[in-house]
């Protein structure tokens, strides 16, 4: 790609590109939430303009319309490229043949991401003092479990620093692939490359698409936490419960031994 074409990208052009390649799938509204723009024809025009131009790609097919669902918007290797000439990311092999396959994982995964995305951005619009990342966001970071959990979360409170691993439990998933899910976080805990943080071991924070599968969930953590001996602090919650997230602190999270009594994100 020619200078004159990175040239051409405006600063917001390039905000949203590199949104899309963080978020990994969003929408136009999930964009409008992470952006914290409004959803309008302006945002629209954007979109469409660096799609036109081979920067990004969706996902869209008929039955989206009938199904209320909006296209997922994914970069394409000449957006990372943008991105990297500017000066915005480090681009690497490994980063563009992810690009790649993007263009072809199944529509549940897309719906997955997307789902990440909002309740990254719900929980952002909720807490003033509050920092997440995504999983692209922490990938060059050696000290994170792999694979990366689906956002990171860093939230002050007063003079506190807490820290959290946030997972999306769909109600698809297995729980076989839950089991793995837990496992490997005990073992990244016994590990001790968290140490080299200097920090306390992130808080587990589990949302799961529903509370049926919550309830399951909280069945397996169990299991967990008696056939090991690591003392790993991990809360519940679901999509319903996140919904009703407000700016008083809503007290959604639970400890799977005393799930009669919900905590606030604050108070974990």
């Amino acid at each position: 790609m020619s200078k004159t074409h990175v040239r051409s990208l405006n600063d917001n052009q390039l905000v949203t590109l590199l949104a899309i390649y963080s978020l990994r799938f969003s929408t136009r509204s999930v964009l409008s939430g992470y952006l914290n723009i409004a959803n309008n024809t302006s945002l629209y025009s954007r979109l469409q303009i660096l799609q036109k131009h081979g920067y990004i790609a969706s996902h869209y097919h008929k039955s989206y319309k009938l199904a209320g669902r909006e296209a997922e918007y994914y970069l394409l290797p000449k957006g990372l490229k943008v991105l990297h000439d500017a000066g915005k990311i480090e681009a690497t092999n490994t980063m563009v043949s992810t690009l790649y396959r993007d263009a072809t994982v199944g529509s549940e995964f897309v719906e997955q991401q997307v789902q990440v995305a909002r309740i990254r951005n719900r929980l952002a619009e909720n807490y003033d003092h509050i920092q997440i990342f995504t999983a692209r966001d922490t990938q060059d970071l050696d000290y994170f479990p792999k694979p990366r959990p689906d956002l990171f979360i860093s939230l002050k409170n007063g003079d506190v620093v807490t820290r959290f691993f946030l997972e999306y439990i769909p109600s698809r998933m297995a729980d076989s692939s839950i089991r793995k899910r837990l496992d490997r976080l005990v073992r990244h805990y016994k590990d001790d490359t968290w140490s080299d943080t200097d920090t306390s071991y992130p808080t587990i924070l589990f949302v799961a698409e529903t509370r049926l599968v919550e309830a399951g969930l909280r069945r397996q953590i169990g299991r967990m936490k008696y056939n090991s001996d690591e003392d790993i602090a991990a809360y519940t919650s679901s999509l319903s419960e996140l919904s009703l997230l407000a700016r008083d602190g809503q007290k959604i999270w639970t400890d799977p031994a005393d799930k009669d009594t919900p905590l606030s994100l604050l108070e974990l």
